[in-house]
């Protein structure tokens, strides 16, 4: 009994193996693509003459669903794929038809795109290194799929090649710019990003390229209840919630929702590529990139001894924050939010990086301990420094 049934696999996989290497029936061939509907259009040829409509289902993860499909001549016929909604994952077509002698026709097209092929995940990276030659500009990019570049726009300039992109960077001024960049994808479709770096001095970054190495522990999970928030979660198991932010790859803290996962974990940070130094005495912020000083900037420090000196570390961020004070919410962009457009978290709770809706008060002593920045200046401070990025506040002289 053992012995037939074992043949009887062995017969089912070669005819799987045999469908999936050599289809021959049926061809099929991705013909466009609806990037606002998410939609798959998808070429069906028939290598006989057809006495009706194939029968065509698509898998995908562990789902399987019948399409219908378009009658285009006796032959040749269309069907649509969506992928809205559907995670990253395989789709294979199977195809079943029947000529009009008789014969049934199958085949069978294994893995024939991803979901990344066409709604891929891409980062664009950039990092300056000094070299003997000067300062050298590295340019790659990071994606779930296979790609390749088709054109640049630099602050809306076409540009051809990495070479002349690296050139725009050279003669570009300082702050922000924007990079439009498309891509092909194995098919032929066209993806595109859009993205910014920034330029310091000569040095061009993209946003948290500079990160410090981390050792991570994880101990356990939790999922979201209503009414839960990152704060919340991370003061529940006495950790930072930077650190839930960083063992789940959280983009906008202010998103969770219930029933989500997160893991739950400690993160130890190693020496960072960015240093911040601040000197009370004189209100300013150096930016130190190794032992190169990038940027100086004027800040404002706690009134008296409210800002105390010592070593830190940012464990925390988050743009366009919201401030709680004394349980009152008060919304993020109000004038009577104090935390302007960025909030850098320190080690010790209590104490941050932020923006000011008072840019009148910068250089002064005047806050509650925090160090306080005009907002065009934290949103550079925040776009470089990755959690983990090391923080000294020194007394100074004057």
């Amino acid at each position: 009994m053992l012995k037939k049934v074992v043949k009887e696999i062995l017969v089912l996989l070669f005819v799987i193996i045999s469908l999936v290497s050599f289809p021959n029936n049926f061809s099929i061939s991705i013909v466009d693509y609806d990037e606002e509907k998410q939609l798959v259009n998808i070429n069906l040829s028939c290598k006989f003459i057809p006495v009706e409509k194939p029968s065509v289902i698509v898998f995908y993860g562990d789902f399987q669903k019948h399409v219908d499909l378009l009658k285009r001549t006796n032959k040749k016929y269309n069907f649509f794929i969506s992928l809205k909604d559907k995670p990253e994952t395989f789709f294979s077509i199977f195809i079943k038809g029947m000529d009009v002698i008789g014969n049934k026709k199958i085949d069978t097209f294994m893995n024939f795109f991803n979901t990344s092929d066409f709604i891929p995940k891409i980062k664009f990276l950039v990092v300056s290194t000094i070299e003997e030659n000067g300062i050298n500009y590295h340019i790659s990019y990071e994606a779930n799929a296979k790609l390749s570049y088709y054109s640049f726009d630099f602050d809306e300039k076409n540009v051809s090649s990495i070479e002349e992109l690296k050139d725009e960077f050279f003669k570009s001024n300082e702050g922000f710019h924007k990079i439009h960049i498309e891509f092909k994808n194995r098919f032929g479709f066209i993806s595109s990003i859009d993205t910014k770096v920034l330029k310091i001095k000569n040095y061009v970054f993209s946003e948290k390229i500079l990160k410090p190495m981390a050792k991570e522990k994880k101990v356990g999970f939790h999922i979201v209840k209503k009414g839960e928030s990152i704060y919340k979660i991370a003061d529940e198991y006495k950790i930072n919630p930077g650190e839930i932010v960083k063992l789940n790859n959280i983009k906008d803290p202010s998103k969770i929702y219930v029933g989500q996962p997160l893991i739950i974990g400690r993160v130890k940070y190693f020496e960072s590529p960015i240093q911040l130094k601040i000197n009370m005495a004189k209100n300013l912020m150096k930016m130190y990139y190794g032992s190169t000083l990038l940027k100086v900037y004027p800040v404002a420090v706690g009134r008296s001894d409210s800002t105390p000196p010592g070593y830190y570390k940012i464990m925390y961020q988050e743009k366009e924050p919201a401030l709680y004070w004394y349980g009152e919410y008060i919304k993020p962009g109000s004038i009577i939010n104090g935390i302007g457009s960025r909030w850098l978290q320190l080690s010790e709770k209590q104490y941050g990086i932020h923006g000011t809706t008072k840019p009148w008060e910068i250089g002064k002593r005047i806050s509650h301990g925090c160090i306080r920045m005009l907002n065009k200046d934290v949103e550079e401070v925040e776009f470089l420094c990755d959690l983990g990025t090391e923080v000294y506040v020194e007394k100074g002289e004057e």
